[in-house]
């Protein structure tokens, strides 16, 4: 049965952050993340894709549309061919031992799923974002994650109750900033938490005021400062890495 047109503006309307929150839906695009969200726990909604790639999922729920169609509801210049429409979730987070990742405002979408990848691949445990950020479900963030937003715990909470819950577990506070101590000066410990500042803005004034400690990357060029993921990385890898 040919995909109705109702179906097509609603999948195209996720595209926009307010019709994603509405409905409590997000779209995945392309064969390896929409592979990576089948084995998820995440709820699949829909799963269209054109002929070709019908035969190369495996899915019992995957309905084939033309291509003409999966252009239509693509949010990509050039349609991957295959997409999904999953139920947006809200990780349960029930403390904040071990490692946390505090995004303060960042905007960029590909600079948020770069971090969440990131994390993941150092085994972060959790990645908080303040409700200024990007939400998780921007279809760029989805994409840029290549997968890694389906497992590692993602939660948009207010800075007040993260640095609450961040006390009550005695965490150390790290906030990356221009002007802190060396990061190759800060041991590691069993239960930290870095901040990440906005492209823009960098810190709020919150987490500059409240985190234990301000940490940087020492540099020898003169560009003013590193892009937020680019910093992520270096800043996870002295934490974090081997």
């Amino acid at each position: 049965m040919p995909v109705s047109r109702n179906q097509i503006k609603f999948v195209k309307s996720l595209q926009q952050k307010k019709f994603r929150s509405a409905n409590n839906c997000f779209v995945v695009e392309g064969r390896k993340p929409v592979n990576e969200l089948l084995d998820s726990s995440f709820e699949i909604i829909h799963l269209y894709a054109t002929n070709e790639l019908c035969e190369q999922v495996e899915s019992s729920i995957i309905e084939q549309v033309s291509a003409a169609d999966m252009a239509r509801m693509s949010g990509f210049s050039s349609a991957p061919g295959i997409l999904a429409v999953a139920r947006c979730k809200e990780w349960g987070i029930e403390n904040m031992h071990g490692f946390t990742v505090i995004l303060d405002g960042i905007g960029d979408p590909g600079n948020m799923g770069t971090i969440i990848r990131t994390a993941e691949w150092f085994g972060v445990d959790r990645v908080i974002a303040t409700p200024a950020c990007v939400d998780f479900w921007n279809p760029k963030v989805v994409q840029s994650t290549m997968g890694s937003l389906f497992r590692m715990p993602c939660k948009v909470l207010e800075s007040s109750a993260t640095r609450a819950n961040l006390s009550t577990d005695n965490v150390q506070v790290l906030a990356a900033d221009m002007g802190g101590i060396t990061i190759s000066e800060v041991p590691r410990r069993e239960n930290q938490a870095l901040v990440i500042g906005s492209e823009s803005q960098g810190l709020s004034a919150f987490w500059r005021s409240q985190c234990d400690q301000v940490v940087s990357i020492q540099g020898k060029g003169n560009t003013e400062s590193l892009n937020a993921a680019v910093a992520a990385s270096i800043l996870l890898y002295a934490l974090k890495g081997g």
